[in-house]
C-alpha cells in the first residue's frame, strides 16, 4: 500500500470517529434526565403531603389568643350588649385583652384592615378577581360585618370589646374602658415598658402599669 493512501485512509477513520462521538454526546444530553421523587428507601408509593384543615369548633368566636388569657381576667357584675347580658370586665384591670402585643387578634393600629375577601374568581385566560366586602363605616358599622345586614355599631359612641359570645359565665364577657367625653369610644391598650419594671418575657403581662391607653380616632 502507497504511505500516502495509507495516511489518508487513517484520516478519513478519524473524521468519522469524531463524528460518532460528537453524535453521542449529543444524545446523551438530550436524553431526559428523570430524578425519583421517593426516597430510596421507600418502596410503596406515597401520597401527597398537602393536608387542608378548617376549625369550626366554638373557640373560634372568641376575640382573644391565647386561650389562657380567659383563666386571668378580672370581672364583676354584668352589661347588657346588644340584647344580651354580658359579664363585665374593666379595661383597666384586664388590659392585656385590648392590647394586640399580648392579645394577637386584637386591633393593631399600626396594621391597615382592608375588608375580608368575599369572592374569588378566574376568567379564562387566568386572570384572578378579588371582590371584597364593603368598607365599614366607623359611626354605623355592622354588628355582623359578614352578613351586612341587622344590628349596627356607632364605634365613636357605643363600643364595647366582646371577647366571648357564648362560653365563660354562660352569655360571655366583654372588656370596657372608661368613657371618652361621655362617649364608648373604640379604644386599645399600647403595651409601654418604660412605665413598668417587667416585660413580655417575663410573662407578667397583668402589670397594668405596664399599658397606655389609647382611643381610636379614626376609621
Amino acid at each position: 500500500m502507497n504511505p500516502s493512501t495509507l495516511r489518508v485512509d487513517i484520516k478519513h477513520q478519524s473524521r468519522i470517529l469524531k463524528v460518532l462521538l460528537l453524535s453521542m454526546l449529543s444524545s446523551i444530553s438530550a436524553a431526559e434526565v428523570v430524578i425519583d421523587q421517593r426516597p430510596l428507601t421507600v418502596t410503596d408509593p406515597l401520597e401527597p403531603n398537602l393536608l387542608y384543615m378548617q376549625d369550626d369548633s366554638g373557640s373560634m368566636r372568641w376575640g382573644f389568643v391565647p386561650d389562657e388569657l380567659a383563666s386571668d381576667r378580672s370581672c364583676s357584675g354584668e352589661v347588657s350588649f346588644y340584647g344580651e347580658d354580658r359579664q363585665n370586665c374593666t379595661a383597666s384591670s384586664n388590659p392585656f385583652f385590648v392590647s394586640s402585643s399580648i392579645n394577637k387578634i386584637y386591633f393593631d393600629p399600626n396594621q391597615t384592615y382592608q375588608p375580608p375577601v368575599k369572592e374569588i374568581s378566574f376568567n379564562s385566560a387566568g386572570d384572578v378577581t378579588i371582590v371584597r366586602y364593603p368598607n365599614a363605616t366607623f359611626t354605623n358599622a355592622y354588628f355582623d360585618g359578614y352578613a351586612q345586614s341587622g344590628t349596627r355599631l356607632n364605634l365613636a359612641t357605643s363600643y364595647r370589646a366582646l371577647m366571648d359570645d357564648f362560653y365563660y359565665s354562660s352569655d360571655g364577657f366583654l372588656v370596657t374602658a372608661s368613657r371618652l367625653n361621655g362617649n364608648r369610644r373604640a379604644f386599645y391598650y399600647e403595651y409601654d415598658t418604660d412605665n413598668c419594671s417587667t416585660s413580655l418575657s417575663d410573662d407578667d403581662y397583668e402589670d397594668s402599669d405596664c399599658y397606655t391607653l389609647r382611643y381610636v380616632t379614626s376609621a
